[in-house]
C-alpha cells in the first residue's frame, strides 16, 4: 500500500527530497517517569506507542513549518525492530526552491561528523550523537557485533553497514543519487568501552 501510496507522490510531486528515520528510545523520560516501581519497558509497550506517537506528531508539525525547506507533502509508515520499538520511514517532499541540487547544499542540513564545536560550544550536542548515533564498535574490536558476517563461509568478518566508512574531504553525490557524505580527518576523536572488555577502550573518529 505504501508503495502504490509513494509512487503516486512521486508521480504528482517530483521526486522526495529527503528519506528520514526515527526510532523510538527507551529512554524517553516521557516513559521512564510513568513506569511503576518494578516494571520493565516491555511492560509497557502502550505508553512506548503513545509516546513515540507525540514525538512523531511534533516531528510532522516542525517539517510542515519547513525545518528542512519549503513543505510539499510527505508520506511515512511504521515499523517495529527486532527489540520491539517503532520505527518510522519517511519520505518528505519540498517545493522546488528547497530541493538539494548539490553537495554543497547537502551540507547545509546533513552532517556525518562529530558536532563543530564553534556551533556547539557547551558539547551538549555532541554528547547526544556519541550516545545515539555512533555505529558500532564493531570489526577487530568487537566481531560478535550483530553487524558482522561474511559474505562466504570462507570470506573474513565484515561490517554489513560498510563501516568504518572512508575519510572524505567533501561530500559527493553518485550517479545513482546516493551521497557519499563528507568525514574529514580533522584529528577529532572520542573514545568509548571495548565491548566485552569494559576497562579497554576504543578510539573512533568521523568514520
Amino acid at each position: 500500500m505504501l508503495y502504490q501510496d509513494s509512487m503516486a507522490l512521486v508521480r504528482h510531486f517530483g521526486k522526495p527530497t529527503f528519506f528520514i528515520t526515527m526510532t523510538a528510545n527507551s529512554h524517553y523520560p516521557e516513559i521512564e517517569r510513568c513506569l511503576y516501581p518494578g516494571q520493565q519497558l516491555s511492560d509497557r509497550l502502550d505508553l512506548i506507542a503513545r509516546v513515540f506517537w507525540l514525538k512523531c506528531c511534533a516531528l510532522l508539525a516542525d517539517l510542515k513549518r519547513g525545518v528542512l525547506g519549503p513543505y510539499l507533502a510527505h508520506c511515512y509508515t511504521i515499523e517495529y525492530q527486532k527489540r520491539g520499538l517503532p520505527h518510522l520511514h519517511l519520505l518528505l517532499f519540498l517545493q522546488k526552491e528547497g530541493r538539494i541540487e548539490n553537495a554543497a547544499q547537502l551540507d547545509q542540513v546533513i552532517c556525518a561528523e562529530l558536532p563543530n564545536p564553534s556551533w556547539d560550544p557547551n558539547g551538549t550536542l555532541a554528547d547526544l550523537v556519541k550516545k545515539l548515533m555512533i555505529h558500532g564498535p564493531c570489526g577487530e574490536h568487537n566481531p560478535n557485533s550483530v553487524c558482522m558476517a561474511r559474505k562466504t563461509p570462507q570470506s573474513p568478518l565484515l561490517c554489513t553497514k560498510g563501516y568504518p566508512k572512508p575519510f572524505a574531504a567533501c561530500t559527493t553525490i553518485r550517479e545513482d543519487c546516493y551521497p557519499e557524505y563528507r568525514r574529514r580527518n580533522n584529528g577529532r576523536t572520542w573514545t568509548v568501552p571495548k565491548p566485552g572488555c569494559p576497562s579497554e577502550t576504543v578510539t573512533l573518529d568521523n568514520r
